[in-house]
């Protein structure tokens, strides 16, 4: 029987990815603080290649590796399984099985919108084996206000080493300038996503709480949408902005982000609001 649902059903929506210059340090330590195997690699907004666990495995072991200084698209797979986010599940499967990879990026246009992974395939495969309809299960309060973490765990990471790049930028080092740049695009790019998955899972979660959802919910779209704005500035005037101009920038956005992290975990995250007994929230499509 084939099975025809659109892979929206069943993807992880807005997963995190890595940038091509990243270091294989970096990554590694992504895909630990999220507890993920796959990470898309992205380049300039668009999708590259993607790394996995098992890449990082083989070349963990070469003679004279060097995780600090290896990027991630020298031991990326280049070949990526990549659909449109409408395709039918059934086409992505054997895509995946055609080109013998255990992950698939989902697209819209250019843009990531999703990653359909082995683990994903064999959870709906169990369930129609076990005569069960073949939908994605629901995301617990819970799951998404660990996702949620884990992510600010992640961001928090990427801003030590963009204040580190942005305290450097007055030194007559044409790596570092570069390297501040790649990273503050990466950090635009990476923030969108995120804003995007909040707006996906966690709003949903904040309005079938308490009596006030609905006023934090829609708060925090508002609050994205301000977001979204600035870093959509900041994303086009990376290349032209002087180097001392976007470490001040980037600066200031860093310290706002932290805040707002900071006030979001307090107010929105907390284990008292989002409980299981009182609400099931979808996060899929």
């Amino acid at each position: 029987m084939t099975y025809a649902g659109s892979i929206q059903q069943y993807m992880t929506w807005m997963p995190h990815a890595v940038d091509a210059g990243q270091s294989i340090a970096g990554a590694l330590g992504r895909m630990q603080t999220l507890s993920v195997g796959h990470l898309p690699v992205m380049e300039r907004g668009r999708v590259v290649g993607m790394l996995t666990e098992r890449e990082l495995a083989q070349v963990s072991t070469a003679v004279g590796f060097d995780a600090q200084w290896v990027p991630v698209a020298d031991v990326m797979r280049p070949d990526v399984c990549c659909v449109g986010m409408d395709a039918p599940l059934f086409d992505a499967v054997r895509d995946m099985a055609q080109r013998h990879s255990d992950c698939c990026a989902v697209v819209e246009g250019d843009r990531l919108v999703g990653i359909l992974t082995s683990t994903d395939v064999l959870a709906v495969l169990a369930r129609m084996l076990g005569g069960e309809q073949p939908t994605r299960a629901c995301s617990r309060p819970s799951e998404v206000r660990a996702r949620i973490l884990a992510e600010h765990t992640m961001l928090r990471a990427i801003f030590i080493d963009l204040d580190r790049l942005a305290e450097q930028a007055n030194e007559d080092d044409e790596s570092i300038e570069a390297a501040l740049r790649e990273r503050s695009r990466e950090l635009c790019l990476t923030l969108g996503r995120h804003i995007e998955l909040e707006n996906r899972v966690l709003v949903p979660a904040l309005r079938q709480t308490d009596g006030f959802g609905d006023v934090r919910a829609d708060q925090l779209l508002a609050e994205h949408a301000v977001q979204t704005r600035a870093l959509r500035e900041l994303l086009e005037r990376i290349d032209s902005m002087a180097r001392s101009e976007l470490a001040l920038a980037v600066r200031e956005l860093i310290s706002e982000l932290r805040a707002d992290i900071f006030h979001e975990e307090r107010a929105l995250l907390s284990e008292e609001l989002l409980r299981d007994d009182v609400v099931d929230v979808s996060a899929g499509g």
